[in-house]
């Protein structure tokens, strides 16, 4: 049954009239108190009344409600006022109260008062028995009541169950085989009925147990990493136990040792350990099977790691940011303490670390670790430093030093070498002693994931890239230089000269005492460089020679005996060309004289020629018995012929302004330059277009000839002759009356020719329209017949 918590409805008295304080008690039940009688006795004190006031009666009621209004309740039952007693009655169980009010004779009343509140329980507790059978045959009882405030006693010796037997505390063992009787009482007095269980009991002997250590626990048998708790040995115990005997793991059994000795486990190693362990009593009862018993030594402190971004962290920690450091330690009920000032953590001192950490600048932290025994680790020291000043741009070395401007290789912000050359870089950071640099050639942009290291062999001209990186990944800004590996000599451009002197067995014959030569040189990387050095006694040229000015002129102060001019050209590298050489003399007599000698050329100066013109006739006056002439085109070098009969090639000439210059040498003397300019065109002008427009179907066309080229003429034919200058010049449109052949071709102001286009031009008759116009409806009796093989046709003509 249940069991209420039962509480005191104190009732205040608020006195009216002449009725004054009374009391209510019970001497057979408490308040709040559960009781299983049948009845209950109630008294109350007399409560005093005013002068010339008589107490009349009693009101009163015993019921389940809290309170009541006896004044106007009817069914309230009333007794004298002499009555100050009553015993009720009861007939069911539960809570109940009772409620009393004093009357005066002259009918005033005072106030109702409520004594309870009345616990009635007739219900008996239930009660339970339940055992256990232990390792070595003993039976563990455990007697209990699922109701609160039952108290349970029982016997083993087979007399009944009272309140003079064994009260019920603890779970209890029994040896032997007994006859356990039992039965409970609640607080009410009501008894359960008496329950008997034989239980049987089969003991075994003496079970022999560690005393000392749970079973499967880690412990520490050593102080040495500073273990709070240390178990160096193991207590056997076991009812009557009087002799044991033991071995550990896999070794044999120990001699029989008494009770009260210790096992040794000090000289154990960490990890896993079993021993097995055989009682025996004074009677030489000796345990049937030995107790197996599993305990794991741990005299070794927790290791703690540090983890950013899960990469373990070594002992130079640079990173160029913010980051969060985890700790972890390689045992799992281990705690770990930090510091983050440089003071040395303790069991006792520094943070408990439960979540990463942020780390935003340098910090040397401090950790330990120590397991739940209290073995604790070495004091491990991380040093993370946030870097987040990248190192500098690297400085780049050759062999002389830095490279910069002002390095021997420096030329306009290149760095020249006539020879493979290779270079080793350097670079500062304030963390990273010796940050890394990586470099690539062909002006790419490095990285750390794919670009080279170290040292470099340029083997050719390229743009260098290069950075530095330091150990928390700051890129330095990108380095950039431009090496160049120069093994090009420089090269003479065609010399200029004041006089077109022609040359006589490779000689330059002048009519001037005095020559003037302008050298050029063409030199890719160092134009600027170049330095022209020369002799003019015929020795080969050097660097020891004499040194020409910048702009490449020199003048050569000639006589009848033949000088000879020698220069070479070096670039800034030492890099120099083939040495050039002009022999020259100076002939008084030139092109003067009574019989002077002269050019003639085939066309005039300023001409234009075609592809048909395949050389320029030259005819020489005076020239002696045996004439010869040199010539040369553009800026080319002189060329002579003696065949008179053969003019200058022209054949090969590109289309474009081109100048001869021709000199005659009569065996004494030359003649003045004859120089003209003229244009070669060999390219023809675009075809014409031949367009019909019908007048009337069978009896006039209407005939167009166009061009695109407005500097040629159209010629034309209407008789299917080949058109050409002599043909019908066409002017403007014209009209045809019958069939016919029309030919056109474009010549322009050289004599260059179109290709020759035909077209045919056929009138219909009226009856073969009319059968036309019978038979297809589709046909255009109008139409212009465009024949494409056969109508259309364009000849390649040449009309010269």
């Amino acid at each position: 049954m249940q069991r209420l918590i039962f509480y005191i409805l104190v009732i205040t008295q608020i006195v009216f009239g002449a009725i004054g304080e009374f009391d209510i008690s019970s001497p057979t039940h408490t308040i709040g108190v559960a009781s299983n009688q049948k009845s209950i006795t109630i008294a109350w004190t007399t409560p005093s009344v005013g002068d010339g006031e008589k107490l009349g009666k009693y009101l009163w009621k015993f019921d389940k409600n809290t309170t009541s209004n006896l004044e106007d309740d009817n069914s309230a039952n009333e007794v004298s006022a002499s009555t100050n007693s009553l015993t009720i009655p009861i007939s069911e169980e539960g809570e109940f109260y009772f409620h009393i009010l004093p009357v005066l004779e002259n009918g005033d009343v005072g106030v109702d008062k409520t004594f309870g509140k009345i616990v009635v329980d007739w219900t008996p507790p239930a009660v339970s028995y339940s055992s256990q059978v232990l390792e070595n045959g003993e039976v563990e009882i455990t007697l209990s009541s699922p109701e609160s405030g039952v108290t349970i006693y029982y016997t083993i010796d087979g007399s009944n169950v009272d309140t003079n037997s064994t009260k019920y505390s603890n779970p209890f063992k029994l040896y032997l085989p007994k006859t356990l009787k039992f039965r409970g009482v609640d607080s009410a007095g009501n008894w359960s009925g008496e329950i008997a269980k034989y239980v049987d009991v089969n003991y075994i002997g003496n079970i022999a147990k560690v005393k000392n250590v749970e079973y499967g626990a880690t412990i520490a048998t050593s102080s040495k990493n500073g273990a709070d708790t240390i178990i160096p040995t193991l207590e056997i115990t076991a009812p009557k136990l009087a002799y044991y005997r033991y071995r550990i793991d896999g070794g044999g059994y120990s001699e029989y040792v008494t009770s009260s000795e210790k096992i040794d486990i000090s000289k154990l190693s960490d990890g896993n350990h079993t021993i097995y362990i055989q009682g025996r009593d004074e009677l030489n009862n000796t345990q049937t099977a030995p107790t197996i018993f599993k305990f794991t030594i741990d005299n070794t402190p927790p290791v703690v790691t540090g983890y950013i971004d899960n990469t373990k962290i070594g002992e130079r920690n640079i990173y160029p940011n913010n980051i969060e450091l985890l700790l972890s330690t390689n045992e799992s009920n281990s705690t770990i303490r930090y510091t983050l000032d440089g003071d040395t953590p303790s069991k006792n001192f520094g943070y408990i670390y439960s979540k990463p950490i942020s780390i935003t600048d340098s910090k040397l932290v401090k950790v330990i670790s120590y397991d739940a025994l209290g073995n604790i680790g070495s004091v491990a020291e991380l040093n993370i430093s946030i870097d987040r000043v990248p190192p500098t741009t690297p400085k780049i070395f050759d062999g002389n030093g830095e490279l910069d401007s002002n390095s021997s290789a420096y030329y306009q912000g290149k760095y020249i070498y006539p020879l493979p050359q290779k270079f080793h870089f350097s670079s500062s950071d304030n963390y990273t002693p010796t940050p890394k640099v990586y470099w690539e050639k062909e002006g790419k942009t490095p990285n750390i994931y794919t670009s080279s290291t170290g040292d470099i062999l340029v083997s050719s001209s390229t743009i260098l890239k290069y950075i530095a990186v330091d150990e928390a990944n700051n890129s330095s800004p990108i380095g950039v230089k431009t090496i160049v590996i120069d093994e090009v000599a420089p090269k003479f451009g065609q010399p200029k000269f004041s006089e077109d002197c022609p040359i006589v067995d490779g000689v330059y014959v002048c009519v001037n005492n005095q020559l003037e030569i302008s050298l050029s040189t063409i030199e890719n990387e160092t134009p600027d460089e170049v330095a022209i050095y020369y002799t003019t006694n015929g020795d080969t040229p050097n660097r020891n020679s004499l040194q020409l000015s910048k702009d490449g002129n020199i003048t050569l102060h000639l006589s009848t005996n033949e000088k000879i001019f020698k220069y070479i050209a070096y670039d800034k590298v030492g890099n120099h060309s083939e040495i050039g050489e002009i022999r020259a003399r100076y002939d008084i007599n030139g092109a003067n004289g009574a019989n002077a000698i002269g050019v003639v050329l085939s066309i005039d100066d300023n001409s234009s020629i075609n592809g048909s013109v395949q050389e320029i006739g030259v005819t020489i006056v005076n020239g002696g018995a045996e004439p010869i002439y040199y010539y040369k085109i553009d800026n080319g070098n002189y060329s002579h012929e003696s065949n008179l009969s053969k003019g200058v090639d022209v054949s090969n000439l590109e289309d474009g302004w081109h100048t001869l210059s021709v000199v005659a040498f009569n065996g004494e003397f030359n003649s003045s330059v004859n120089s003209i300019s003229f244009y070669k065109d060999t390219t023809p002008p675009t075809e014409p277009t031949i367009q019909v427009n019908w007048v009337s179907l069978d009896s006039i066309a209407s005939i167009s000839i166009t061009t695109d080229d407005p500097n040629s003429t159209i010629f034309y034919s209407l008789d299917g002759a080949t058109p050409n200058r002599n043909s019908l010049e066409y002017s403007s449109p014209f009209s045809i009356y019958k069939t016919t052949t029309i030919k056109a071709v474009a010549i322009d102001k050289v004599g260059n020719s179109s290709k020759v286009v035909t077209k045919f031009v056929q009138f219909q008759t009226s009856q073969v329209a009319e059968e036309i116009d019978e038979n297809s409806s589709e046909l255009n009796t109008s139409q212009e017949m465009n024949i494409t093989s056969e109508t259309n046709i364009t000849q390649e003509t040449n009309i010269t």
